[in-house]
Formats: structure tokens, C-alpha cells, sequence
């Protein structure tokens, strides 16, 4: 009974080893290899960005996923080139304009959303907003700003309201991200007004979808499209993990077989680290 008992308690800590390995390269996937990934999709956006606006600029109303322009806030060092959209692909490149949402400097409410964590953390800092406080929002078509009219507050899940124009006759301005950190219990928000006159008294939108709204009050499993990949990866990292033992107690040149699985298993765990991603809750 005792080798059987120590085979198991022997499998046992090499189960509970792994998971916790797998969740520290998690861990510091999120905390840090977001980043990267953000940060090269900032590049890119800034540099079509700039394309778009010399010699001549050259402006049309955005597509969903494409580059609508930069959000500067100097008081926490904020300068991030933003997209259209706010799905999870989207908000991953950078802070994400609602879809339906007025152009800057048009009469309504311009609604974006940013990660508070993750993915470059965009908004992480703009609970330090106060009012006076200036936002930029720089197009191909002009620079806009806004005002911060009070301090930050936080909003049940469910007030998609936030997001919309309540009120045409306003020039205006929300940033919304999650709250507290790593949680999408609730959602903080800061409001803002333009500091100027509109530049036109007529509304001009943004293209509108039908799930930019409701995505304020997604959850826990918030993209399920992604089970079948996180599932299927899982399953390639097993299979390899498998074939790499078959092969290193068969052959001699152990060191050439580990280093072949190793170069196949790293940018398969970082694919299924960014498919679980998909599964955590939204944390604008």
C-alpha cells in the first residue's frame, strides 16, 4: 500500500506544481505580456493614424476596428491612439469609441471605454480626474476638449445609460472603465464637456451596431466563442507534453526532442493564455 501511496501523493504535487506554474506564467502574462501586445498595436494604429492625416489629411468616418484617433488626459499621462468599438478585440488595441456615438465636437454624449487593467491599462489612472481637469481628443478632422465637469463615480453594471445621449443638446463626454480593479462588478465613470461651442449642431455618428450597449454589463465568461479554442489548445498542450516523455524515454538526444517541444509548446501556452483572456470578465 505505501508505493501506491507514494506514486499518488507523487502525481498529486506534480499536478499542483504545474497549476501553480501555469498560473504564475498567467499572471504574468496578464500583467505584463498584454502590454506587449498592446503596445505593438498602438504603433501600428499611430502610424495609419498619421498616414491618414499628411500631407493632405485625408478624413472619413471610422469603420468599426479602425483608428478614430488620439485621447491625450496630461494630468495622468494619458496618450493613447483609440479605436472603434468596444468588443474584446477592440478594447485590446486601445481605449474603444461606442459604436452610434457622435463624432468629437458634435452635439451628444462620446462614450469610451478603456481597460483599467490589462492590455496597457489605459484607464487605470482616471480615477484621479478631477474637475477642471482637461481631456483631448484628437481626430484627422480637428482636436476637441473636454472638460472634466466632477470627480470620477461609480455606476451599477446595468446603467448602459452612461453610454448614451440623453440629452442632443450637449457636447459631451464619458470614459467608462470597470470597478474595483480586476473586477467588472461595477463601472466607474468621469463626464466631461466640450469647451467650446459644438462644430455643428447637428449630429454626426459614428457607425452603430447592435452590441455596443450591452457589452457595459457582460460578466464572468464573457466571450463563450472561445471554449472550443481553449478546450482544443489545452488539449494540444497534453498531446505534446505526452509525445515530448514518449520520445524522450525512447531516443538518446533528449536534449534535442525537449528543445523542439519547448519551441512548439511556448507560442501554443501564449495562444491559449490569450483564449482565456476571452473567458475572464471584460475589466474595461
Amino acid at each position: 500500500m505505501r508505493p501506491r501511496w507514494g506514486h499518488t501523493l507523487d502525481v498529486a504535487g506534480k499536478v499542483l506544481i504545474s497549476a501553480g506554474l501555469f498560473l504564475l506564467l498567467f499572471t504574468g502574462y496578464q500583467l505584463w505580456g498584454t502590454g506587449i501586445s498592446e503596445f505593438r498595436a498602438q504603433n501600428t494604429l499611430e502610424k495609419t493614424f498619421e498616414a491618414r492625416r499628411a500631407p493632405t489629411p485625408q478624413y472619413s468616418i471610422p469603420k468599426t476596428g479602425d483608428v478614430a484617433g488620439r485621447i491625450t488626459i496630461k494630468s495622468i499621462g494619458l496618450s493613447k491612439m483609440m479605436v472603434l468599438g468596444v468588443d474584446y478585440e477592440n478594447l485590446e488595441r486601445g481605449p474603444g469609441i461606442f459604436p452610434g456615438a457622435p463624432l468629437p465636437g458634435h452635439s451628444g454624449n462620446l462614450a469610451i471605454a478603456g481597460h483599467r487593467t490589462t492590455f496597457g491599462a489605459p484607464f487605470a489612472r482616471i480615477n484621479e480626474l478631477q474637475s477642471g481637469d482637461s481631456i483631448e481628443i484628437e481626430t484627422a478632422e480637428g482636436t476637441y476638449t473636454y472638460i472634466v465637469t466632477s470627480s470620477p463615480r461609480v455606476v451599477p453594471a446595468t446603467a448602459v445609460e452612461v453610454a448614451q445621449t440623453l440629452d442632443p443638446s450637449k457636447t459631451s463626454l464619458t470614459l467608462i472603465t470597470c470597478h474595483p480593479k480586476w473586477s467588472s462588478k461595477d463601472r466607474l465613470i468621469v463626464e466631461a464637456n466640450i469647451d467650446a461651442s459644438p462644430v455643428a449642431k447637428t449630429v454626426a455618428t459614428y457607425p452603430s451596431t447592435n452590441d455596443s450597449t450591452p457589452q457595459l454589463t457582460r460578466g464572468w465568461f464573457d466571450d463563450s466563442s472561445a471554449w472550443p479554442n481553449v478546450l482544443g489548445l489545452i488539449g494540444l498542450l497534453v498531446a505534446l507534453f505526452v509525445m515530448t516523455q514518449f520520445l524522450a524515454r525512447r531516443y538518446r538526444y533528449t536534449w534535442l526532442i525537449y528543445t523542439v517541444a519547448l519551441l512548439a509548446f511556448l507560442p501554443s501556452l501564449l495562444l491559449l493564455f490569450s483564449q482565456i483572456s476571452r473567458l475572464l470578465p471584460n475589466n474595461f
